[in-house]
């Protein structure tokens, strides 16, 4: 992305530095990678690579250059998975809406179905919309696709923000339709091929991202930015004699990052630590036993601070008990 449009960064490197409009971004960077170094957070320290990108740009040939970053570092954005509490709640929302519009559409259609949690029914056995059903990592690829498309085309900016802030309604659209299709045929072979929905449906969303793409090139007809630049020989060279000055602070900042990483005390949170829930040893006229082995394909995706699984004992008989505990506001790890 960035070769592509080497010919308009060559000619930005002429510009001024502007330190003040880069203050902010660089002063963001820094403090979001010092948290993360110290609570452990890696989605932030990647985070805090975003801000520094065009902060560093914007010190050392101005606002011009940084605009032509803008877009790249936006599709590098999409290389930071998103925080897990983050995508807890997200995901969970998405199933319940999903299944919600899944049997509105079938109803739509002259289908009869009806949503109940994350489970819709349009025949005698419901369909449960899982978290691989979600949509959340289609809304992710095909929005970062629509960001590196506006990217590698160099379409103007009005273009690039409405095919990226439409890819994610096209994207849990798709989703919709897929839901809808289990909801008809859960017992399906189709219904038990996830991956090759995923596939197909992403197709889809592709091809309704090209015909968007071309319809609005009809608003905004792609011009060519080059044509308004002259040749490097023929315009004046305007280099910045700031500019050593510049990359001196901007390499003492990176090393004083470096050295911060070192330094920088961890948050040790013992109580947000994988333990042990401890039961009592008796429960009425059951006597606690010994401890089970937990099978952790039954816990799925599933994930506990504390566990616990023993048996309890009465007279001859046997129960187990499993005892699972985790506390969302355990959230040490991002300022989520």
């Amino acid at each position: 992305l960035l070769f592509r449009r080497r010919q308009e960064f060559s000619e930005a490197l002429e510009g001024r530095g502007r330190p003040w409009l880069s203050a902010p971004f660089l002063c963001l960077a820094v403090l979001l990678f010092c948290w993360a170094k110290h609570a452990g957070a890696v989605d932030l320290e990647l985070l805090s690579l975003i801000f520094l990108l065009p902060g560093a740009a914007l010190l050392l040939f101005g606002p011009r250059f940084a605009r032509l970053l803008v877009l790249p570092v936006v599709v590098l954005a999409f290389a930071i998975p998103p925080p897990g509490v983050l995508a807890n709640q997200v995901l969970f929302f998405l199933r319940l809406s999903g299944a919600a519009h899944g049997a509105w559409l079938l109803n739509a259609v002259g289908f009869t179905a009806f949503a109940e949690g994350t489970f819709v029914q349009a025949g005698p056995s419901p369909a449960e919309v899982i978290e691989s059903c979600s949509g959340l990592r289609s809304i992710q690829t095909l929005t970062f696709l629509a960001a590196a498309w506006a990217c590698f085309y160099s379409v103007r900016v009005p273009h690039a923000v409405a095919l990226i802030a439409l890819a994610p309604l096209i994207a849990y659209a798709v989703n919709v339709l897929r839901i809808a299709a289990l909801a008809l045929f859960p017992e399906s072979e189709v219904g038990a091929m996830h991956s090759l929905q995923g596939v197909a449906m992403f197709l889809v969303g592709i091809g309704i991202l090209a015909l968007l793409d071309d319809r609005l090139r009809r608003f905004w007809p792609e011009t060519n930015s080059r044509a308004n630049h002259a040749p490097m020989a023929a315009r004046e060279c305007n280099t910045d004699p700031r500019r050593s000055r510049f990359v001196i602070a901007l390499t003492a900042l990176l090393l004083a990052m470096v050295c911060a990483s070192y330094l920088i005390p961890r948050w040790d949170d013992g109580d947000a630590k994988p333990g042990r829930v401890r039961l009592p040893n008796r429960l009425g006229d059951w006597q606690l036993g010994e401890s089970l082995k937990l099978h952790r394909q039954f816990l799925g995706s599933a994930f506990f601070g504390r566990l616990s699984y023993h048996a309890y004992e009465r007279d001859g008989e046997v129960i187990s008990v499993f005892v699972g505990y985790d506390d969302r506001r355990h959230r040490q790890r991002s300022l989520l």
